[in-house]
């Protein structure tokens, strides 16, 4: 049971990104925000469901910041270029729980924690087409006042770390205001995909 465990949390889920922003938002055409991602988990995954049901809303267990570690370990082998930072993105339903996901990997990594983006406002509501969740997102996501200067001497990528990720862009949003303020690519690290 043990070595079948190991090899489910051994496989990690690919993040692709958004290629084309929808209709009726702020940018338009193609996306240049996200690289490829990864994420621990995805959905009910056999893994790892037990784990993450039993953190519930509360800060994610050591057995789960462990795995986001391990990750990173497989990922990088396909990176271009090393990240030099991180980047949380808050969940305002779970605060904190994100940034210490980011410390631990900040802490290994040897690299600084930068807290450049804010989320103030409601989460998009389930069911909406497109460009009204982008909308949303868009009015909702924000980058802190110094962004451009925290950035300026950070020379290339930066890790995006999040708790979860259902449609990509809560995360794409804030990779473009990211890239926007000067940094060179961004990685998108989730604990759990959802369905």
């Amino acid at each position: 049971v043990a070595a079948a465990e190991a090899f489910v949390r051994g496989t990690d889920t690919v993040l692709e990104p958004r290629r084309r922003w929808p209709s009726g938002v702020l940018r338009t055409g193609t996306v240049v925000a996200c690289e490829e991602g990864r994420a621990l988990a995805f959905a009910d995954d056999a893994g790892w469901s037990e784990e993450l049901a039993r953190c519930g809303n509360g800060p994610w267990s050591d057995e789960v910041v462990a795995g986001v570690v391990q990750v990173l370990v497989r990922w990088k082998a396909r990176w271009r270029e090393r990240p030099v930072a991180v980047v949380p993105l808050p969940d305002p339903a779970a605060p904190g729980r994100i940034e210490q996901v980011a410390e631990e990997i900040a802490r290994i990594g040897r690299m600084p924690v930068l807290p450049l983006i804010e989320r103030d406002g409601p989460p998009p509501g389930d069911g909406l087409a497109s460009g009204a969740h982008v909308a949303v997102v868009e009015q909702s996501v924000v980058l802190s006042a110094d962004a451009g200067e925290a950035l300026r001497p950070v020379h290339g990528p930066v890790l995006l770390v999040a708790d979860t990720y259902r449609t990509g862009w809560t995360m794409t949003v804030a990779a473009a205001l990211l890239r926007e303020a000067g940094a060179s690519a961004v990685l998108p690290l989730v604990v759990h995909q959802l369905p």
